[in-house]
């Protein structure tokens, strides 16, 4: 009996599922959360979708609410999708002791799981559940499954722009659609999903960018106390880093988050230099093209000793 075959045979017994999703999570975890829980219902188990973030994150076409770090019974089952770190989900002390099934395409990482799907090399992590699921029962792929699917493999590989990308992708793509997955439908869940408030305060930080002074990387820094100001969340910096490097003729992107406790997060993109290096030597991860970490430096020390960084590096 294969892995997934014995992670199934526990989803069966259970009665209860909780779905962790990272924090500050993106559609590719959303969407892989929201995959694996519409199977467990299949089987007859009610599922939580948890995130640890305080701001509610309200998708209307998902198939169950979104919870801020609470649940609503112990279950018997925990599955975490895209992140490698217990420390970007919610885990209060009440889960220590119940099976975890980790479903990641991140490298590194500190998750100890009974049931492991873990592949660096796949560009999102709906890549891998489809891969899983399709392997094991193709009846498995509704068009709502397939369509969620799509949703995140679009979502994280930026419209296949990113370096993941292979023909393997494109397949996975094309199988998705085949079980009834929509682009137009991925298309408005993703890119239109801006309120024109949103779109035109997302517009005014951009105007703020920098370039270093090779012209090869863009820097921006925005502070968690303009957004409260703004009555924004964090939410609407999702993707900047992306459009400077598809906008411009650079090579590189740093976000600086400076946050009201004076911790400093930050997120890296890179076409060039292995950022997943630079996070992980400063206590994050991700990818090699796109990864973050926290720290409690001061945004201006973080972003000069980044750029001093990214000056030294030698292309991958």
């Amino acid at each position: 009996m294969n892995l997934f075959s014995s992670f199934i045979d526990s989803v069966k017994k259970s009665s209860h599922i909780a779905l962790l999703a990272h924090k500050d999570p993106d559609f590719d975890t959303l969407s892989a959360c929201a995959a694996l829980g519409l199977i467990a219902k299949k089987y007859n188990c009610s599922v939580d979708l948890i995130i640890p973030n305080s701001d509610p994150v309200i998708l209307n076409y998902f198939p169950f609410p979104i919870l801020n770090a609470t649940f609503t019974k112990l279950p018997d089952l925990i599955i975490i999708c895209d992140t490698s770190s217990f420390n970007r989900v919610f885990f209060p002390s009440e889960f220590k002791d119940i099976p975890i099934a980790l479903f990641d395409h991140h490298q590194g990482g500190n998750i100890s799981a009974t049931f492991s799907f873990v592949d660096s090399t796949a560009p999102s992590c709906c890549d891998l559940v489809l891969d899983i699921i399709h392997s094991f029962d193709k009846t498995l792929l509704t068009p709502e499954i397939a369509q969620l699917l799509f949703d995140g493999l679009v979502a994280d590989t930026l419209s296949f722009r990113t370096s993941g990308v292979s023909p393997t992708t494109f397949n996975r793509a094309a199988l998705l659609i085949e079980y009834g997955a929509k682009p137009m439908t991925s298309h408005i869940r993703l890119i239109q999903k801006q309120t024109p408030a949103d779109f035109i305060f997302k517009t005014q930080l951009m105007s703020r960018v920098a370039i270093d002074a090779t012209s090869s990387c863009a820097y921006l820094l925005v502070t968690e106390q303009e957004l409260l100001d703004a009555k924004k969340t964090k939410g609407t910096l999702e993707g900047i880093g992306n459009e400077f490097i598809s906008s411009m003729f650079i090579n590189s992107s740093i976000l600086v988050y400076a946050l009201n406790s004076g911790h400093t997060k930050v997120s890296l993109r890179s076409n060039t230099v292995n950022v997943y290096e630079i996070a992980k030597n400063n206590g994050g991860g991700g990818h090699i093209c796109a990864a973050g970490f926290e720290t409690t430096k001061s945004p201006e020390q973080i972003i000069k000793e980044l750029l001093e960084t990214f000056s030294s590096k030698n292309t991958f």
